[in-house]
């Protein structure tokens, strides 16, 4: 009978009754060889799953088992609550894995000064899934805040990432042409000032602030696309304008 979901006790509890036909507690527990106190605890669980009955007599109750016809309506009982269950849970792991499954849900990391932004630019080229990143960034007050070297080293570790970059940047200095690893396009400073460095991966979003040293890192796959969507559209234009920002620096 555990086969078919009763515990020991419970089985033994009904084999019993159906042998006695009705008894006490007490007469029950002497024939099952359970202590009484078990006992009283399985009868009630038995009574919720309606395969005992009570009925009591004076100052006495007395209990009779079900017919054991009755036992295979209480399966397809057990059944149907089991399939009921097993939606839910599917729906529960559905929910769960909505909320908690990396990029689902928006994570947002701070970084406060320069070393700051270091790790999280480095942290960053080592997350990120993506095969390519744009960028949009003030090309002068990074190389003044970080130096060359710090961002040859940014650079190195992009590419041995084998990471593609798109970037528009403003500068009033100097012009940075394509490369083997990436396309730049130069936007007038003075028309779009722009004093963030931010960057759009496939699945997270770099911002870093020049104004106050300190940025924020965003892991979230759909506010990541949008703003891809968002970049390719301002790519269509700057590269209308290029050609202006780039002779403004050549005069």
């Amino acid at each position: 009978m555990q086969n078919i979901g009763l515990s020991e006790k419970q089985a033994k509890i009904y084999l019993a009754l159906l042998e006695l036909g009705q008894a006490t507690v007490q007469s029950l527990a002497r024939r099952a060889k359970i202590n009484r106190p078990t006992a009283y605890v399985i009868l009630e669980e038995l009574l919720k799953e309606k395969l005992v009955f009570s009925a009591p007599a004076g100052k006495k109750v007395y209990y009779r088992a079900a017919a054991p016809e009755s036992l295979a309506d209480w399966l397809k009982a057990k059944k149907r609550e089991l399939t009921d269950k097993t939606q839910e849970l599917r729906l529960a792991v559905k929910d769960i894995k909505a909320r908690y499954e990396p990029g689902a849900r928006a994570t947002v990391r701070y970084f406060e000064g320069k070393e700051g932004l270091v790790i999280m630019t480095n942290e960053i080229n080592k997350l990120t899934k993506s095969d390519k990143v744009r960028m949009l960034y003030p090309r002068d007050e990074i190389k003044e805040i970080f130096g060359e070297e710090q961002l040859n080293k940014f650079k190195q570790i992009r590419i041995g990432r084998k990471v593609f970059s798109k970037a528009i940047y403003t500068s009033a200095q100097e012009i940075k042409g394509n490369t083997a690893d990436g396309e730049r396009v130069l936007i007038d400073k003075e028309k779009y000032p722009v004093t963030c460095d931010i960057s759009f991966y496939t699945d997270y979003i770099r911002i870093a602030s020049f104004n106050k040293l300190g940025g924020i890192l965003i892991q979230n796959t759909a506010m990541a696309q949008a703003m891809i969507s968002l970049f390719e559209l301002a790519w269509l234009g700057a590269r209308q304008q290029q050609k202006t920002a780039e002779d403004k620096i050549k005069q």
